[in-house]
């Protein structure tokens, strides 16, 4: 199946979150598809790191320093130029203490933001936000194996409920339903010149796209840590199951964000249950 590209081929692409698990992979397929990329990093030695990751795609690859998301000037200066942006920048670990400083203010200010800047900007054709099967499902009811979901579907967790809750898990749900929510809201009342769509996986494990900023097993992506504590501390695949809904264990390329670069209806929701390309190329 051939498609049209909203963003053109070979235009630039912001990547927010690029040093990260799900980021690096993106950047390695856009640049493998002929697009330039600004990475959006918190500091000059990842970005250098990762640009020294696919160096052989010099100078396509390219990135600048915004330790804060939600820093709208900084963000709004390097969407300059861009034709889209893949949007990925959002806490997940549950080594938290603070749930509004630490998980809840960065998703949703960082998504506000995210939006925001590309309103400043009419090259910018589509915005695609990483959201989460956390925020469609509502963990309270079980796994609820007969129920079918669709895109009318939310988690009805909200700010107040991850801020109030002693559970890390639950104040991670409720950012990744926030932070979705203003994606929307922005949508709704702001109608900006692009549009958008929104991705909402389960848990995503896979090899890494480069180890060139990973200097401890120990500071892996938290998906990836999980199974990597299981395999040291002697514990059983059942912990696993218990923590997931949907695993994904396919060898990950993050074709399904690529392929929202292109042409579908406008304002969509797409979930993402199984990464092999076929089946990621069927439900997008």
């Amino acid at each position: 199946m051939t498609l049209d590209w909203t963003v053109p081929k070979g235009s630039v692409v912001l990547v927010t979150g690029g040093t990260g698990f799900i980021g690096a992979h993106c950047i390695q397929v856009l640049l493998e598809n002929g697009f330039k990329v600004k990475a959006a990093v918190r500091s000059k030695t990842k970005g250098e790191q990762l640009v020294k990751s696919f160096e052989q795609y010099k100078p396509a690859l390219s990135f600048g320093v915004i330790e804060d998301v939600s820093d709208y000037d900084s963000l709004a200066c390097l969407a300059e130029g861009c034709s889209g942006i893949l949007h990925l920048a959002s806490p997940y670990t549950y080594a938290v203490k603070d749930f509004a400083k630490e998980l809840l203010d960065p998703a949703l200010k960082g998504t506000q933001t995210v939006m925001e800047a590309a309103a400043a900007h009419k090259s910018i054709k589509r915005v695609v936000i990483t959201s989460s099967f956390a925020a469609v499902f509502d963990a309270t009811k079980g796994l609820q194996p007969n129920v079918v979901l669709t895109e009318k579907d939310f988690s009805p967790l909200t700010y107040e409920d991850g801020v109030n809750t002693t559970d890390p898990a639950v104040a991670y749900r409720a950012s990744k339903i926030v932070g979705e929510r203003a994606a929307w809201d922005f949508i709704n009342e702001k109608k900006p010149s692009f549009d958008i769509a929104v991705l909402c996986p389960p848990m995503v494990y896979g090899p890494l796209a480069t180890t060139e900023m990973l200097t401890s097993l120990d500071n892996l992506n938290f998906s990836n840590l999980t199974i990597w504590k299981m395999a040291t501390s002697g514990s059983t695949i059942l912990a696993l199951q218990e923590q997931s809904t949907f695993l994904s264990e396919h060898p990950i390329k993050m074709q399904s964000r690529i392929i929202s670069l292109q042409t579908r209806p406008r304002q969509s929701t797409f979930w993402v249950l199984n990464l092999d390309q076929s089946r990621t190329q069927f439900w997008i």
